[in-house]
């Protein structure tokens, strides 16, 4: 081997482990500002969370590949050389429908869990939860920022006039 293709050969490894290893670190940090382990939860309350989000992990990979194929079904519509808003229209219905359930799912595995919880335990997880019933998916570096933002909003809507819808 050369010279010159062996030094090729080491910057490409020393490239591909510094690019496997900045992928790792972002895979990680993306797991971690969604983590539980950031709350301070008794031993009882961290081990039944464990439990119920581990039954629930194997329904969840079958919601997301049905949620892909929703996904992939729409996009294939509105691509489509001619565009039919009839098919659209179902699909986006059997969309609606499908997205329900799956709210559905999530108010009934949240409030099944909240009722074995004790309000001190409501009140530490409540945020997280929150997110997982509105969809939110806030970032850790961006949260203490919005909550700090969020709790000056409600303090200032106490006082303000409610407003009929």
């Amino acid at each position: 081997m050369s010279k010159r293709l062996k030094i090729c050969f080491t910057i490409s490894i020393l490239l591909n482990v510094l690019l496997m290893g900045g992928a790792a670190g972002v895979g990680y940090q993306m797991m971690a500002d969604h983590s539980w382990h950031d709350i301070d939860m008794s031993p009882q309350t961290r081990s039944l969370m464990k439990s119920a989000f581990e039954e629930k992990r194997k329904k969840i990979k079958v919601v997301m590949q049905k949620i892909h194929d929703h996904r992939d079904k729409l996009q294939a519509l509105i691509v489509a050389p001619e565009f039919d808003p009839v098919a659209f229209d179902v699909a986006m219905r059997e969309w609606v429908v499908f997205n329900n359930n799956v709210t559905d799912g999530k108010v009934t595995f949240v409030s099944n869990l909240l009722t074995q919880l004790s309000q001190e335990e409501r009140r530490k997880v409540s945020e997280k939860f929150v997110d997982i019933l509105t969809g939110n998916k806030k970032h850790k570096s961006h949260r203490s920022g919005d909550r700090k933002h969020n709790e000056s909003k409600r303090d200032q809507s106490k006082d303000a006039p409610e407003v009929a819808e």
